[in-house]
């Protein structure tokens, strides 16, 4: 990964992208590389509360947080300092804030934890723009997923229509076909009924013919 590339270019033992959370004032860590056997950062963090310094010098003055040596901390900096030494041990800390437009919207971050580090002090606009691309990437990923979740959701939605419309036109031929075809009884019924006239008329005029054609009326 591109972090993972960094944390070995700066022989760093934990590389970081944190997301900021401006209502809420945490910082959530969204993607992280980590040196063999060390553990990774926690997954959300109270900025403001921790690192008051670090968050002043991050979100108000978007300046990066450089430390490369505890001991050269401001003296506005000694709760920053017991938090580190309390929940995450370093020697040396580097935070680059991203910025989208004016706001700083995420933070990457290196640790190194077992010896200091004399990084130059040109890597900073390098890992901002590293930071930059990343975040970037992100936010295209995200809006291609979101696409594809919309259109799933569309097709979906046309297939289950197309299904409704067929199951009523289906359901509409079904009526209109059994209103008018008669029943079963009902042309056994007329079949019989005819019979019955045939022979009425057939009897009709075998009455009409003389019963006696050869006999002859004497006066």
């Amino acid at each position: 990964s591109a972090l993972g590339r960094v944390l070995t270019f700066f022989r760093a033992d934990r590389c970081g992208l944190l997301g900021v959370d401006g209502e809420r004032q945490v910082i959530n860590v969204l993607y992280g590389a980590y040196a063999k056997g060390l553990a990774g950062l926690p997954g959300e963090i109270d900025l403001v509360g921790l690192f008051p310094w670090g968050a002043r010098t991050l979100l108000a003055e978007r300046a990066p947080v450089i430390v490369r040596r505890l001991a050269d901390l401001p003296p506005e900096a000694a709760v920053d300092r017991a938090s580190w030494d309390q929940f995450v041990p370093i020697r040396s800390n580097l935070a680059v804030p991203i910025k989208a437009g004016d706001v700083v919207t995420h933070i990457l971050v290196m640790h190194w934890v077992h010896t200091e580090s004399d990084f130059p002090d040109d890597c900073v606009p390098r890992l901002r723009l590293l930071g930059e691309m990343i975040v970037n990437a992100l936010h295209r990923k995200r809006a291609f997923d979101d696409a594809r979740a919309g259109r799933r959701e569309r097709v979906q939605r046309a297939l289950e229509g197309c299904a409704d419309a067929s199951i009523q036109r289906i359901e509409k031929d079904r009526g209109r076909h059994t209103e008018h075809q008669p029943s079963q009884g009902r042309r056994r019924q007329g079949a019989r009924g005819a019979r019955v006239e045939d022979g009425i008329q057939e009897g009709t005029a075998a009455d009409r013919r003389p019963q006696h054609p050869n006999r002859i009326e004497r006066g």
